[in-house]
């Protein structure tokens, strides 16, 4: 009896996760993967403050900052993971075009709870700017 129930224990296990690495698979290749992965506001502010307040955001959510050159417009973060996200790896760049300044935030993954991470961060940061 012990057996048929380790074996089921496998199979379900087994199952659960071809279907999670199935819905892994399919928002990080195909046709809408990089819009999966790449999320952009625009705001009306300098570069400089842009920068600024998107550091401070990435910092206040636990961001763990790596990599940034503020004359280049750029960092890289690390997301935190919970028990409903992966931890995941972001490059931020910020360029100033036609007086308006443009925020795009590109995570490694684009699954589904790390694309809202990055849009209530970016929700954040335009909240903080224009308010």
């Amino acid at each position: 009896m012990l057996i048929i129930k380790s074996n089921w224990f496998l199979f379900t296990a087994l199952i659960l996760a071809f279907i999670i690495s199935s819905c892994a698979v399919s928002e990080n290749f195909g046709e809408n993967a990089e819009a999966n992965k790449t999320q952009q506001i625009e705001i009306n502010t300098s570069f400089e403050n842009a920068y600024r307040t998107a550091i401070q955001v990435a910092a206040e959510r636990n961001w763990s900052v790596k990599n940034s050159d503020s004359a280049a417009g750029f960092f890289r973060a690390e997301t935190p993971g919970s028990a409903r996200v992966w931890s995941d790896k972001v490059n931020v760049t910020i360029i100033e075009e036609g007086g308006k300044t443009i925020i795009t935030v590109r995570s490694n993954l684009g699954q589904e709870p790390n694309r809202k991470v990055v849009s209530d961060f970016l929700t954040d940061l335009k909240s903080r700017i224009e308010n």
